[in-house]
């Protein structure tokens, strides 16, 4: 795989992971607050903070 359609197909997922939570957060109601930025520049561990991410610190 060339590294120019690699990088593209990151791009890609990462944006639609970005969208993936800003979609949740709406259709639930939940409070989105930086997590689409931080997913589109981390991907899969954004999500995975989004989700499970708590102020208080609970997990």
């Amino acid at each position: 795989m060339q590294v120019q359609y690699f990088l593209f197909a990151t791009l890609v997922g990462h944006v639609g992971l970005a969208i993936f939570v800003t979609a949740h957060a709406h259709l639930t109601g939940e409070e989105r607050g930086n997590w689409p930025v931080i997913t589109l520049f981390l991907g899969i561990a954004g999500v995975a903070g989004y989700f499970f991410y708590e102020p208080d610190g609970n997990i």
